[in-house]
């Protein structure tokens, strides 16, 4: 019996409700313990790579300019977010008050994160600028939108982003009309809902959630703060941070921490030369005895068996 965790279940729903509106966008990220989920994720995110690949050959990309984008972001001088277009809260599911202030690099995954670094060496060479490069642009830990975007330094030395890939949800309503299907706005709703389908209480509770994960993702090589200062830190009580956090993410703050932590463990003793103890320094583990037990009840096997996996000279 195959058993795919909730958000795995929607997030592949989301996709599938996407293509159907001809949205090809989205794409699933990689589970490091879920196979089977890995086998869906990857075949469905390999379908849109295809067909994004197959529109592109058969017609070259016109930008209509009386056509607004899909996607709109606008930096300020020191590239922070100052406003984005009507279209972005939907697209990333994210409330409208959550970009200003940002950088673009909070919105990115990390492998656009290293696009965009490697484009802000090169155009903050010359002016004006406009430049054209794929980004993918984080939804939730499962989910993330690519799109090809133009990135154009205007004249008052500001940065615009857009993206023109089409939005074809009317077209995929017209031809339901056509066939005879009545598309109900039940059927062709999001299954992330914005706050107009939420009440807005319940809405900001998740957003809330999402940068609470968000943060102890970021600071997984640090000491977490205390229950009680993560909950003031994010405005909410503490017996309801752990009640919401683990009807979402499957555990409490805490264990989704050293979760992470051991996630991180095993990255840095693939990837890098460090030895088991520098390892077990970076991530924050006091005991070696006590990494050695977590990290075989996580992963089924101890850190000196994945070493000898991946060789000692590993860089």
């Amino acid at each position: 019996m195959l058993i795919f965790k909730e958000e795995h279940i929607e997030n592949i729903c989301h996709v599938l409700h996407a293509r159907a509106e001809g949205a090809m966008g989205y794409r699933l990220r990689l589970s490091k313990r879920h196979d089977y989920y890995n086998l869906v994720a990857r075949y469905m995110n390999l379908v849109g790579d295809v067909h994004q690949a197959k529109l592109i050959k058969r017609k070259p990309r016109v930008v209509d300019p009386s056509s607004p984008p899909l996607l709109e972001i606008h930096l300020s001088k020191s590239l922070l977010i100052k406003t984005v277009g009507a279209k972005v809260s939907g697209l990333l599911h994210k409330d409208p008050d959550y970009f200003k202030g940002l950088t673009l690099g909070e919105l990115l995954t990390k492998r656009s994160v290293e696009t965009w670094e490697e484009l802000r060496r090169n155009f903050l060479r010359r002016a004006p600028f406009e430049l054209g490069t794929a980004l993918e642009y984080k939804v939730n830990r499962w989910l993330y939108y690519s799109c090809f975007c133009y990135v154009t330094q205007l004249a008052d030395g500001t940065i615009r982003i857009t993206s023109f890939e089409k939005d074809r949800s009317h077209e995929a309503r017209e031809l339901m009309r056509e066939m005879g299907i009545s598309p109900q706005p039940e059927v062709l709703r999001s299954l992330f809902p914005g706050p107009g389908e939420l009440g807005q209480k319940e809405y900001q509770e998740k957003i809330r959630m999402d940068k609470i994960v968000r943060f102890i993702e970021d600071h997984a090589s640090q000491p977490l703060p205390g229950i009680k200062e993560l909950a003031h830190r994010f405005n909410i009580n503490e017996k309801k941070l752990n009640k919401r956090f683990k009807d979402i993410v499957g555990l409490t703050p805490y264990a989704y921490y050293m979760d992470c932590k051991l996630d991180r463990a095993m990255n840095l003793l693939r990837t890098t030369a460090l030895d088991i103890d520098g390892v077990c320094e970076s991530v924050g583990y006091h005991s070696r005895s006590g990494f050695y037990r977590a990290f075989k009840r996580k992963f089924g096997l101890n850190p000196g068996e994945v070493k000898r996996e991946v060789g000692p000279d590993t860089a």
